[in-house]
């Protein structure tokens, strides 16, 4: 399967696309590093306005410049941009180049990935994380055999960033009228090519037990059934609005982690020197 034909991260498959809008600018960042404006502080420090009660004030911005990448027909769904075979290992990014209402993974962690989450078009997401920082072991599951997390919810859009560490259970869905170029970063993300193609096989995703047990054995469990954050499963796969119970309901503070935008720019210019030749 072509790294760029890979779509639809977990549920998204799922989705019948009918009727759903064509974005115009889906392909705007391919072969061209493309600057785009993080919130910030005055100092240039990062900054948290649209998670409830700010405690860093965004009064400046912070010009990101993205990595190159890789061309694409596709103008819906999750799609790698870029694989850790071609930015000398250190990252993946995978692009929503439209994610409708309800689209987004279960609750899950990754024990060996840190991840970036920004969106870049219209639309918001809501970010699922824990209210307090729990990071598991590999090998540990919440509530299977390790203490749940407690959840918690926030809501971003072009601008916001939001960081989730090694070891930090989270998940998200497109808000209302979905989103366009939601940017999701892992690294290094070697194990994200089979979470992706597990979530297109019914034969293992429509088994929540086997989804679970093949995701974790790639070192990133994903749980449909709400058991890890102590939630009812979803109604559908792509429910929204969420109903009460299930684990799209979560509300509550997020705990919020600095993303590092400086390590993180400096890992987009490393990267550039593993650009496929033309």
């Amino acid at each position: 399967m072509g790294r760029s034909s890979i779509l639809c991260y977990v549920a998204v498959l799922l989705l019948s696309l009918h009727g759903l809008p064509t974005p115009s600018n889906a392909d705007e960042f391919t072969d061209t590093r493309v600057t785009i404006q993080i919130n910030v502080d005055n100092r240039g420090k990062w900054c948290s306005r649209h998670f409830g009660k700010p405690h860093k004030p965004c009064t400046g911005v912070f010009n990101l410049r993205l990595p190159r990448f890789l061309p694409t027909n596709e103008t819906r769904g999750n799609v790698f941009r870029r694989t850790w075979e071609d930015t000398c290992g250190l990252f993946d990014i995978l692009v929503g180049q439209y994610l409708g209402a309800g689209e987004g993974p279960p609750p899950h962690v990754h024990y060996a990935d840190e991840e970036w989450f920004f969106p870049w078009g219209e639309g918001s997401v809501r970010m699922y994380a824990g209210q307090k920082s729990i990071k598991y072991l590999p090998g540990q599951a919440p509530g299977f055999n390790a203490p749940i997390t407690v959840p918690g919810s926030a809501s971003i859009k072009k601008g916001d960033i939001l960081y989730s560490p090694v070891g930090v259970v989270h998940w998200f869905s497109a808000e209302d009228n979905g989103v366009y170029n939601f940017i999701q970063v892992h690294a290094y993300g070697y194990a994200m090519p089979k979470i992706i193609a597990a979530g297109g096989n019914p034969e293992i995703f429509n088994d929540d037990r086997r989804f679970l047990e093949y995701t974790g054995l790639w070192g990133i469990p994903h749980d449909k059934s709400g058991k890890m954050v102590g939630m009812k499963p979803l109604t559908s796969n792509t429910e929204w609005p969420p109903v009460e119970g299930t684990y799209r309901s979560a509300t509550g503070p997020v705990k919020l982690f600095d993303p590092d935008l400086k390590r993180l720019q400096k890992m987009f210019d490393d990267s550039e020197r593993c650009y496929p030749r033309k």
